[in-house]
């Protein structure tokens, strides 16, 4: 599993920040984000050694994937997605929704 580990080296911040900025889906879904993440941490593996590294706990958390997503995308509007601007429009709509 040294593999593994030597791509967890680099930062997650660094990794998120490059997924997002060569390919543009996964500024709109978590898990395109993390399969990107998990990819580039498992090159090399077989199938069931990237199933072990999952179960053990060896590739990066999905949840700290996603948090490092979610402050990116707030410090770069650039790496935002095309959902958030949707989000923004229906938000309004849906606080009087919820109001009533």
């Amino acid at each position: 599993m040294g593999s593994v580990k030597n791509h967890l080296t680099r930062k997650l911040k660094d990794r998120v920040e490059d997924c997002l900025k060569i390919i543009p889906r996964t500024r709109n879904s978590d898990r395109f984000l993390i399969a990107c993440i998990w990819d580039s941490e498992s090159i090399g593996l077989t199938r069931m050694e990237f199933l072990e590294a999952l179960i053990e706990g060896d590739l990066s958390n999905p949840e700290s994937i996603r948090r490092q997503r979610q402050l990116l995308q707030k410090e770069h509007p650039e790496l935002r997605g095309t959902n958030q601007s949707h989000r923004k429009s229906d938000e309004q709509e849906i606080r009087e929704m919820v109001r009533a």
